[in-house]
């Protein structure tokens, strides 16, 4: 589990659905890069932010859906996807 990539938290902010996730360390990392808090790491914090959520107004659920299309829009395009396994390839073929 410590070793997740973050594919599934990606593609479900693509599709608008919010996240609440364990902390393992992609989706930690991926979180806080898009200023996003909401991983936890025990018991308590699941139920605090699972509570924050819910009580989260309209239009405050519509800025952080915003706030994570922005994040998309400049980290996990098709094209930097693209242009990144490009570099690695590049990488590996010309060592």
């Amino acid at each position: 589990m410590q070793n997740k990539p973050e594919n599934k938290l990606l593609l479900f902010w693509e599709l608008g659905i919010p996240v609440v996730s364990s902390s393992t360390p992609a989706y930690k990392r991926v979180m806080e890069q898009s200023k996003i808090n909401f991983h936890c790491s025990n018991e308590n914090e699941w139920f605090n932010k699972l509570n924050d959520y819910l009580k989260l107004e309209t239009d405050k659920r519509i800025k952080l859906n915003k706030i994570i299309q922005e994040y998309l829009k400049k980290n996990h395009t098709k094209d930097l996807i693209i242009k990144n396994w490009k570099r690695i390839f590049d990488s590996i073929l010309n060592t």
